[in-house]
């Protein structure tokens, strides 16, 4: 079977874009069922919005065993900027705190929970 030159350039595009995709989907199945295993729950502040295309990848950190973890992912619902600084519950792997999913939809307003999961929300001059 002989493809035209023209269409083998797109071909090699789009074949290595599904590539890319199956891996990402394999990559976020793995780091779930990871999370879903070693399951520990607390809270995360968002601290940025990022812009990739037609995509919004959502940016926080939380706190876990005394140490200040950064994180991001795919907003899979639509989000504005009123979302940041303010606090959401998330999941996170005790075997590789590194792995979370951050909860959107369960935005987190106590303030002892907040404390408790390691923020300091004193106001600074």
């Amino acid at each position: 079977m002989n493809i035209p030159k023209k269409y083998l350039f797109s071909i090699t595009v789009l074949s290595v874009a599904f590539f890319f995709v199956v891996i990402t989907i394999i990559k976020q199945k793995k780091n779930k069922n990871e999370i879903n295993s070693n399951l520990h729950e607390t809270v995360a502040m968002v601290t940025g919005l990022r812009d990739n295309r037609n995509i919004t990848i959502v940016e926080y950190k939380y706190v876990y065993d005394n140490k200040i973890y950064n994180s991001d992912e795919f907003a899979d619902i639509e989000v504005t900027k009123a979302i940041v600084n303010k606090y959401y519950k998330v999941y996170l792997s005790t075997k590789d705190p590194s792995k979370s999913l951050i909860q959107l939809e369960k935005e987190v307003s106590d303030t002892n929970r907040i404390k408790a999961a390691g923020f300091d929300l004193r106001i600074t001059n």
